[in-house]
């Protein structure tokens, strides 16, 4: 938005080798504005996911070929800053969208209201609560690891357990050798 560009241009200057991005979720907003209608929201979402500057490349072509206007405006926003096909790997982040935080700050929007002190401890007793949700359901799982990591490792064992399976044969002797 125009109320950031000068902090853009702050950050650029003490931070010259910082990779700046925008949320996906607020370009889409702002572009919405234009072209609410759902049948654009698909093209813009495999823009912004595409994950190779080919695949960017193919994406902007069908937008190009639905609606060029649509097109054009959405190229006035730098694709490097929200398109997943222009990041470095600096950031070592694939998210195109900042939910984390955006849910982060969701969580303690009520706290944040409160004076200082009792905003720490409003938001201290919501992580603990959650640490200890989290805690009984992990205490209760009998397995050693997630049941659908427990059923790729039973499948990839009775796999090896078949190759094996004719690996030795026993010899006149009744002792197996190898092949």
């Amino acid at each position: 938005s125009g109320k950031q560009k000068g902090l853009k241009i702050a950050l650029a200057t003490v931070l010259p080798n910082a990779e700046h991005r925008n949320c996906a979720k607020n370009v889409y907003a702002n572009w919405k504005n234009k072209y609410g209608d759902l049948d654009y929201k698909p093209y813009f979402w495999n823009v912004a996911y595409s994950k190779t500057v080919g695949e960017y490349d193919l994406h902007i072509a069908e937008l190009k070929a639905f609606d060029s206007k649509a097109h054009d405006d959405l190229l006035a926003v730098d694709p490097n800053t929200w398109c997943l096909a222009f990041f470095t790997g600096n950031a070592r982040s694939a998210h195109v969208c900042n939910s984390l935080s955006e849910s982060f700050n969701k969580t303690i929007k009520g706290a944040r209201e409160l004076p200082l002190i009792n905003m720490l401890e409003a938001i201290r007793k919501q992580a603990m609560t959650r640490i200890s949700r989290r805690f009984n359901i992990a205490r209760a799982c009998i397995l050693p690891f997630p049941k659908k990591l427990w059923r790729i490792r039973d499948l990839k064992v009775s796999d090896s357990v078949r190759k094996r399976r004719n690996w030795t044969k026993p010899d006149q002797t009744g002792h197996n050798r190898t092949r």
